[in-house]
């Protein structure tokens, strides 16, 4: 398997399994399966936690620097504005999800009861944010198309929930 290879199926399956974590939060049914929830979820930041290994290792030669010029260059091609600086939100995306698995570890049954807290629907809102721009607007081709159905799907779960709920 060649470093491209790895970088990009080590992001896939991440993002899989965040869609199906995310999809058991949305149908309120991660509490009655938080273990499958937990599994999902660490199975997800254990993947992309090899995604940026794979990419700092192939692709920029474990430099911080070469990352900042690639994310700018990527940028500017995008939107016509060098920002390298973007590369901050995902290394908080990274910190942020591990110690949100952590938590889900340390203290099970206080991370199952605040499952639905407004802060763990900010968190998964600001993944969600994080995981669109990297698998459609940064992608094109095979990723872009998943990732804007699934995109479109999660939506339609949440109205759907908050539609319900308005009831």
């Amino acid at each position: 398997m060649t470093g491209a290879s790895i970088i990009v199926w080590t992001v896939r399956l991440a993002l899989l399994c965040w869609t199906a974590a995310a999809t058991l939060l949305f149908s309120r049914r991660a509490q009655s399966h938080f273990s499958i929830y937990r599994g999902l979820w660490t199975s997800g930041v254990l993947l992309f936690l090899a995604h940026v290994i794979a990419a700092f290792h192939y692709v920029h030669s474990w430099s911080h620097r070469e990352a900042v010029l690639d994310t700018a260059r990527q940028t500017e091609e995008l939107i016509g504005w060098r920002f390298g600086e973007g590369l901050w939100f995902s290394y908080l995306f990274v910190v942020v999800w591990v110690l949100n698995v952590l938590s889900l570890w340390i203290a099970p049954e206080r991370s199952r009861n605040r499952l639905y807290s407004t802060q763990h629907q900010i968190l998964h809102a600001y993944l969600w944010f994080i995981a669109f721009n990297g698998a459609v607007i940064f992608e094109n081709g095979v990723t872009r198309y998943p990732g804007i159905l699934i995109s479109l799907a999660l939506c339609a779960m949440l109205a759907q929930r908050y539609k319900l709920r308005s009831r």
